[in-house]
Formats: C-alpha cells, sequence, structure tokens
C-alpha cells in the first residue's frame, strides 16, 4: 500500500504536542521566525512548528538562517516561494532541504509513459531550476531522504516540456525517487518535486552532475576489486525458496563454491548494499548471511560471529537489535539499507554469498554432458537502459548466440538452480505485484509457442494464469510476491526489461585451449591438460569432446597457442 498523505495528519500533532509551557515555539522572547537569532524557536507557535518538522535543529538548537528560510518558504499564506514554476529556485550541485507542505499541485499532467503502474497523480510540487557548466549526466535524488512518498520530473521550460520522470526509485525505500537524464552545458532544467497523489512532507534533493551509473546491478556476481579498496572477493544473492532454513542457505552457499558473506567492515557492508542488492524481506523473507549466534551466549547480544571464523569487531545492527525477540533469534538478517537484525529460523528467502574469487558466472554456465546436458554455455546479461525483447535478440546474436531455448523442462531446471536463481536477474519490485526476470527465446508464431532453435514448446512452463494472452514474447515471471521460479508469462514485444540469458551451442568460448583463462594458452594450459588425462567426459581440456583427454586434446591446444583472439 503506498503512503499518501500521512505526512499531513503530523502538523496538527506537532501544533499540539509544541503548546506546553517552556516550548520554544510561541516564546515571544524567542523573536521574530523571519529573523535569525541565538535561541531555539520563534515567537509565532504555528509557523514554528512547520519549519521544526522541517529540522528539528530550529527548535532543539538555534534559529538559525536555514530556519527563517523554512520559515519564508513555508508559513507564508501564499506557500512556498517556488511554488510555481516562473518561480523556480536556482540552485547548484548538492543537497537541498525542501518542504511541500504548503505548496500547491500545479505542474502540467504526467504522459502515460511516467506511469510506473500507479497512475500518473502529481501531488503538491515545487520547483528548482539548474544549469550544467558542461555537457555531463544528471542525477536528481530523493531517495531514502524523505518522509513522505514522493514524485519527480524535469522539463527544458515551464511550457511542460517533460524530459525525464520517476516515481519509486530503483532500489529507493519508501516510494522515494531516483532520475536522470543527460545534461547540455548552459541549458536551464526546471526540476518538479512533489508527492505521489495527494502526498506532501519534507525532505532533502540531491543533485550531482556526472555520470549516470545504472540503478541496478549489472552484474550477478559483482567484485569488490582491491584498486577500489577491497579484497578481490566477489559477491552474489541468490535466490531460496520461502521458508527456508540457515542449512539451506549454507548449502545454497557450499553448491556454487561459496561461502556465507561476511561484511566485517563498513565499506565492505555498502559494497554488498550497493551491487549486490537483497530484496524486501517481508516480499522475498529474510536474507541470510555468516552472521550466527552461538545458542549457549548470553542474549541478546552475546556470542555473535562469523560463520568462517573471522572476529566480529564491527557491527551493523538496526536501532533496537539485537532483541532476542521472538526466542530464539540466533541468526543474522540482512535489510536492503544493510543494517542488521537478529531473527528466527526456517524464515529465510535470499542467501548472500561471498567467493574468495570471481566465479565466472557472469561469464556462463556450462550444462555439461556429465550432468545429462547439452554441452551449450548459458549466459546471463543485465543491461542499462532496458531494452525489448527484440534489442535483446539482436544483442544475443551479435554476441554469437541467441535467446535461450529451454526444450526440456530438465534443461529450464537446470539453468535456473546454476544461473537464473541470482537476484540480481530479476526486477524484485518491493511489493506483492508481478516479478519479471530474463528474456527467453520463446515467442508466438502462427498459433504455436515456438522456441528460437525451430523446436514447438512441449511442456507447461507458465507461471500460474499464464499464459493471459496478452503478449508474443516470454521472459521468466512469478507473480504476487512469490519468490523467483522457473517459470514464465508471455509479454507484449516492446516490454523493457533489464536481463536474458544467451545460449551459446558450441560453449561460446572463443578459446577454448585457454584453460585457466588467463588470455593466453600457453605451458601453464598444457599442464592443466595432463593433470586431466585420460577419461574425462565434460572436462574442460578434452577440447573435441569425445569424453578422453588425449593426444587429439593436444594438437588443438598446439593449435590455439599463443594470445586468445
Amino acid at each position: 500500500m503506498r503512503l499518501a498523505a500521512a505526512t499531513l495528519v503530523l502538523v496538527p500533532m506537532v501544533f499540539l504536542s509544541m503548546a506546553g509551557a517552556g516550548d520554544p515555539c510561541g516564546d515571544p522572547a524567542a523573536g521574530p521566525c523571519d529573523q535569525p537569532n541565538n535561541t531555539p524557536g520563534c515567537d509565532d507557535q504555528d509557523c514554528c512548528a512547520i519549519v521544526c518538522l522541517i529540522d528539528s535543529f530550529c527548535c532543539d538548537g538555534v534559529w538559525d538562517d536555514a530556519c527563517v528560510t523554512f520559515a519564508i518558504d513555508n508559513c507564508d499564506d501564499g506557500g512556498p516561494s517556488n511554488d510555481d514554476c516562473d518561480d523556480a529556485t536556482f540552485v547548484g550541485e548538492g543537497d537541498v532541504e525542501y518542504s511541500t507542505l504548503k505548496a500547491t499541485a500545479d505542474g502540467p499532467e504526467l504522459p502515460d509513459s511516467c506511469n510506473e503502474g500507479f497512475g500518473t497523480g502529481f501531488g503538491p510540487d515545487i520547483w528548482f531550476r539548474i544549469q550544467p557548466d558542461v555537457d555531463t549526466g544528471v542525477i536528481i535524488s530523493t531517495c531514502g531522504t524523505a518522509d513522505y512518498d514522493t514524485r519527480l520530473a524535469a522539463y527544458v521550460d515551464c511550457a511542460g516540456t517533460l524530459i525525464a520522470c520517476n516515481d519509486d526509485g530503483e532500489g529507493c525505500p519508501d516510494y522515494s525517487s531516483y532520475m536522470t537524464f543527460p545534461g547540455v552545458a548552459g541549458e536551464s532544467y526546471y526540476i518538479r518535486v512533489g508527492g505521489y497523489g495527494t502526498a506532501a512532507g519534507t525532505g532533502t534533493l540531491s543533485i550531482e552532475f556526472g555520470e549516470i551509473p545504472p540503478p541496478y546491478p549489472t552484474s550477478i556476481t559483482p567484485v569488490w576489486s582491491i584498486a577500489d579498496g577491497g579484497n578481490d572477493h566477489a559477491y552474489g544473492v541468490v535466490v531460496m525458496p520461502k521458508d527456508s532454513s540457515f542449512a539451506d542457505a549454507i548449502a545454497t552457499a557450499e553448491r556454487f563454491g561459496a561461502q556465507l558473506a561476511s561484511t566485517t567492515s563498513p565499506e565492505e557492508n555498502e559494497f554488498v548494499v550497493q551491487n549486490a542488492r537483497t530484496a524486501n524481506p517481508n516480499v522475498y523473507d529474510r536474507a541470510a548471511f555468516g552472521l550466527v549466534q552461538d545458542p549457549k551466549a548470553p542474549e541478546p547480544a552475546g556470542g555473535w560471529g562469523w560463520t568462517n571464523g573471522e572476529s566480529l569487531v564491527w557491527t551493523n545492527w538496526r536501532p533496537g537489535e539485537p532483541n532476542d525477540n521472538p526466542s530464539p533469534e540466533d541468526f543474522g538478517e540482512f535489510y536492503e539499507n544493510g543494517e542488521w537484525n537478529d531473527c528466527f529460523d526456517n524464515d529465510f528467502g535470499q542467501v548472500i554469498l561471498e567467493f574468495d574469487d570471481a566465479p565466472g558466472l557472469d561469464e556462463g554456465v556450462v550444462w555439461t554432458a556429465s550432468e545429462g546436458g547439452n554441452g551449450h554455455r548459458y549466459q546471463p546479461v543485465i543491461v542499462y537502459p532496458r531494452v525489448d525483447w527484440a534489442t535483446a535478440s539482436a544483442m544475443a546474436e551479435e554476441a554469437g548466440g541467441r535467446l535461450a531455448s529451454f526444450e526440456t523442462a530438465d534443461e529450464l531446471a537446470w539453468v535456473y538452480d546454476n544461473l537464473v536463481c541470482f537476484g540480481s536477474l530479476w526486477e524484485q519490485p518491493g511489493d506483492l505485484s508481478g516479478n519479471t526476470g530474463p528474456f527467453v527465446g520463446l515467442e508466438f508464431i502462427g498459433g504455436t509457442w515456438t522456441w528460437f532453435s525451430g523446436e514447438p514448446l512441449t511442456y507447461d512452463p507458465w507461471a500460474s494464469g499464464e499464459p493471459s494472452g496478452d503478449g508474443t514474447v516470454a521472459s521468466f515471471f512469478v507473480g504476487n510476491g512469490a519468490s523467483p521460479a522457473a517459470t514464465f508469462n508471455d509479454i507484449p514485444a516492446d516490454t523493457t526489461g533489464r536481463s536474458f540469458i544467451i545460449e551459446f551451442e558450441d560453449g561460446g568460448n572463443p578459446c577454448p585451449s585457454d584453460l585457466n583463462s588467463d588470455g593466453t594458452t600457453n605451458g601453464e594450459d598444457f599442464g592443466l591438460l595432463l593433470v586431466q588425462w585420460g577419461d574425462c567426459e565434460g572436462c574442460s581440456a578434452d577440447l573435441n569432446g569425445d569424453g578422453v583427454v588425449n593426444g587429439p586434446d593436444v594438437g588443438l591446444l598446439l593449435v590455439g597457442w599463443g594470445v586468445c583472439p
């Protein structure tokens, strides 16, 4: 449920709470609200209450120039001075505190392209004007810095020429917003700040010029490099069935050759927040990581440590945690914002993995003959900005493959379990709505669902209620807040998505003789070939795929000798 006008109800409550004796609001000795003074509050009780709701320092500290600005903008019956586009406040790069509590909704109607599923209503709004000095990306954000459900839009003029809009920013809590667009040197842009529906409140508007980062991770196992102050470990979030146990989380990590993540510093913790990203636990169940408590230790704070044996020298508990309520809460939970909570078992739906070395999963996984597979490689691709199905198909072909064709249920299940279960490939909305995953190579042709390979669909991979008949192509999908699964949805061909799976029939390796993947075929690779000598079906050194590593494979290795193409 969206947060609509809850903030508006707070103002009269604040008036009541601030009316007592000794309160800084309404004290004639405090001085007028439109002038700074050396005491808390000002002489107009109602105005003081509004300003202190925006910035509590004005009542807890002193009534300074910032408080005066808030008073001028919000206490005049005419509303904020930048209530209209023609009166937009010029600002530069940085953070701006603002309030829409007394603003009016006077901006133009948004087009349907701004509808993210909840309509195009725009609540009380205020305006800012920016002007980059150079050609640059522009990032406008209230992400995590507002006390109400925000909405943003950007225009090149006050006539309503829209260039960008956002309702709920990707990964932003509490329905706050994140908007980007390319800026041109010397051009003015008008930034409209308001709320969803009739929502109004206070917040901090962030304005940043520079390269526009993707709003979501573009790798399923990003590496925290030493060059960036990290440890060269890779991290990823795998989705598990709801109500999974901590033991299931450990087993999942072991299946991928990883361990449960140990975020031992603020920097490592933040890297996971920004680049691996867990999803809303209220929808997808809790995210497990390597934090556990000795059940014999004193509660609630005793005996916490990491599963890999590292010392717990830094913590990031959510306020009031750990509290062992309801008991027993002996396992750590990692929230979307990186805070920790103690929780009980059998309520997990996600697990954060940590790899000592990059696992190569972003380059794909091979369904080997020894696993009953076809020898094909399946590669995950995450793109920004989003693309439609036809563009994803063209990109797959350009890479030398095609959108994945899961001709059997076994193939679909294997690729899901070994690749598509990574949360970064999914939209992971923060509410109980449909969750879309990667595009697949399935198309409705001549009344038959047909794979890119030319084979017809012969089993039922559809999510509940699908196909609904509203689309001619397919993607992974689950509905109503369900955990990601190996099921599909039919979608219109112009639907955009963040991810797709490429299938390479030949394994897709342009340099199969480079057995250690260092970019060169040399003596080290020859040594690895000798280690695998003999019967070895599915081995990397079996270059001709006959199930035996022998002389012919040595010949193929010598053909590829040198720097890989």
